[in-house]
């Protein structure tokens, strides 16, 4: 569960995606955790996730369904995409507004995260490949 850097258009492509919008309770016992995100992108390095040793409850404060029109949110907003298992999807995030006051944390309930293969460069095969896979499901 993540907010954003600037406000984001979320606009799917194919396949059935949902946007769950979360609120946050602070609670020392709470179920999710925090981590300050390192982000591969800015840091030319390896992305990262380091616990900040705060917790809390998560609630889902709204469930949408993206469709081709596409949803808006500011960039402040805590919310994580789910697409069903064994299920293919795609969507496009169109950035907007930048957030002055933005902070890279995300919230999991996973003590431990595998960011290997996040942000990797794509060759002009698999970016063929996934506008080919685009085109077959829109139709």
């Amino acid at each position: 569960v993540h907010p954003h850097h600037c406000d984001v258009r979320l606009v799917k492509l194919f396949g059935d995606v949902t946007n769950y919008r979360m609120g946050i309770v602070p609670r020392s016992e709470g179920a999710w955790r925090e981590f300050k995100y390192g982000s591969a992108i800015t840091t030319n390095g390896p992305g990262s996730l380091t616990a900040t040793g705060r917790r809390a409850e998560l609630l889902v404060a709204k469930k949408e369904t993206l469709d081709t029109t596409g949803l808006y949110m500011k960039a402040w907003e805590l919310h994580t995409i789910y697409v069903q298992g064994g299920c293919r999807a795609a969507w496009l995030v169109i950035e907007g507004a930048e957030d002055p006051d933005y902070e890279p944390l995300c919230w999991s309930r996973n003590e431990t995260h595998d960011l290997t293969g996040l942000y990797k460069p794509m060759t002009a095969q698999e970016a063929a490949a996934i506008l080919q896979i685009t085109f077959n499901e829109m139709r």
